[in-house]
């Protein structure tokens, strides 16, 4: 306990012998530049929070931590902290961190459920930067408020496989049920069609259509089949279509609109 207050003491000093000798110390300064897009998926979206740091002295600093929350309706809807310390800044130099949050679809639903329809939520993000100059922790506050949309659920199941002739080949189905304001792009399809506990075919699809805004699509993987076993196995399963089942991950991609969406209702620094 004493080496502290003795660290202490000999920081405050040595910036108190910097000032008095003119040699300005200034704050630095922390913005919000972006909120990207980083995923999105079925249960929650994955957001990074770009912040621009700035250290305007001719010195360098340490970043020492960074703590980010944001809040809606009374209530928190995700947040957290970078690993101490983050970085060191130059002289005179503004660096870029990423923040990453995930903010669920479950966290969201009351407000969603509260909200008029089609009406957008009011959020605020809280963020406190603390620096490390010449051992004093200076910490420098943040605050930003801004909109996100009603943003629902989305959801997808497997509908149907059918025989193309000639080829021989099968066509996937699926219906993905899109219940938010923007499009919602589809990046690739990946699994396996059974019969009964066989594993028969291996299905990838990478070129598909996005769904629209509040709409429910049905999209068709065409597959190739490369073996008369399989395509007998199918028919076995077609023939009984209570055998036949669908295991893989639908994947998607962030959506741009969501983006333009999060920076165009930004309010100012407050």
């Amino acid at each position: 306990m004493r080496h502290s207050r003795t660290s202490g003491a000999l920081a405050a000093a040595l910036l108190a012998v910097l000032t008095a000798s003119g040699c300005a110390i200034q704050k630095p300064t922390l913005a919000l530049r972006d909120i990207e897009v980083e995923g999105i998926g079925f249960h929650q979206i994955d957001l990074v929070l770009d912040f621009a740091v700035t250290n305007p002295n001719d010195f360098g600093i340490n970043l020492y931590g960074l703590d980010y929350e944001l809040t809606a309706g009374g209530g928190r809807l995700a947040g957290g902290s970078l690993p101490r310390p983050v970085g060191s800044l130059e002289p005179n130099r503004t660096i870029v961190v990423k923040a990453p949050v995930s903010v669920t679809y479950g966290t969201l639903k009351p407000l969603v459920s509260a909200a008029k329809s089609g009406e957008a939520i009011d959020y605020e993000m809280t963020t406190t930067a603390t620096f490390n100059v010449f051992g004093v922790k200076v910490k420098v506050p943040l605050r930003r408020s801004g909109k996100i949309p009603p943003l629902r659920s989305p959801s997808w199941r497997f509908t149907d496989i059918r025989l193309v002739m000639p080829g021989p080949a099968v066509e996937v189905s699926f219906e993905v049920d899109n219940p938010n304001p923007f499009a919602l792009p589809l990046k690739a399809l990946t699994g396996v069609v059974k019969v009964g506990d066989r594993p028969v075919l291996r299905v990838s699809g990478t070129t598909l259509d996005p769904v629209p805004a509040k709409e429910k699509r049905t999209v068709t993987v065409p597959v190739k089949l490369d073996s008369a076993g399989v395509l007998s196995l199918l028919r076995e399963g077609l023939a009984d279509r209570r055998k036949l089942s669908f295991e893989g991950n639908l994947a998607l991609d962030a959506p741009v609109s969501l983006h333009e969406f999060l920076l165009g209702h930004l309010a100012k620094e407050e």
